[in-house]
């Protein structure tokens, strides 16, 4: 990708970032996946009642960093570059698209080991290792799907999403960048459907992002780490 294009992408995340009045307009189900900062496939497990597994699109081991949309440079040095999806087994849906920026110099030996050899989300693999971790607060915009995900083999599934991105640092230092891609297309939309731009400037109109009827509110609370 030429140096002017994938400046002007970076640009674009960053004039987009979604404030927190944007944010209260999504429904509830939304937010909370958005502000959780616990084990994502948990929470979105309660909320859409069905059991959330990990399929592995492509894991990677490059020299360098690649490429973000954004223009943080979070490390260099060998990565390992992750790409996954959420889905619920019973229902088929396909909750989240992630990927993962791992560095393989900062990180413990045997957490790169688990998510070479493992399907389990990073979270949980963190958890499983007891490793220490600081999460750094997200960042959010509107977005569109990225484009390793084969949508023309999606056809039911809109491109457009919000994205959430989060470093995790290690003894201080920054070490794993995550970028979850949440489809509005899969969640339910009612009441009133708006489009949020990056000025914020859509009227009183309100999205419902519910996956779920179903009222999960003490299961939620001790899932949760931080919401």
């Amino acid at each position: 990708m030429r140096a002017g294009v994938t400046h002007r992408k970076e640009q674009e995340v960053h004039s987009n970032f979604l404030t927190a009045e944007e944010i209260r307009k999504f429904g509830r189900d939304l937010r909370i996946l958005l502000a959780t900062n616990g084990t994502l496939p948990r929470i979105l497990g309660i909320l859409a009642n069905d059991d959330i597994f990990t399929q592995i699109i492509d894991r990677d081991i490059c020299v360098a960093t690649p490429e973000m949309r954004s223009p943080e440079r979070p490390f260099n040095g060998r990565t390992l570059h992750r790409k996954v999806l959420l889905k619920g087994r019973s229902s088929g849906k396909l909750f989240v698209v992630a990927e993962s920026l791992i560095s393989i110099d900062l990180v413990p030996p045997k957490l790169i080991d688990n998510l070479i050899e493992m399907d389990r989300p990073i979270g949980e693999s963190i958890l499983a290792n007891g490793i220490e971790i600081f999460k750094e607060n997200p960042k959010l915009w509107m977005s569109t799907l990225p484009d390793w995900l084969k949508l023309d083999e999606r056809q039911d599934l809109a491109q457009e999403a919000i994205a959430r991105r989060y470093r995790m640092t290690i003894r201080g230092q920054p070490a794993i960048v995550v970028t979850e891609y949440f489809p509005l297309g899969t969640f339910t939309k009612s009441i009133t459907t708006a489009t949020i731009g990056a000025d914020g400037e859509d009227g009183n109109a309100e999205i419902d992002m519910s996956i779920s009827d179903c009222s999960c509110e003490d299961a939620i609370q001790q899932q949760m780490a931080d919401c």
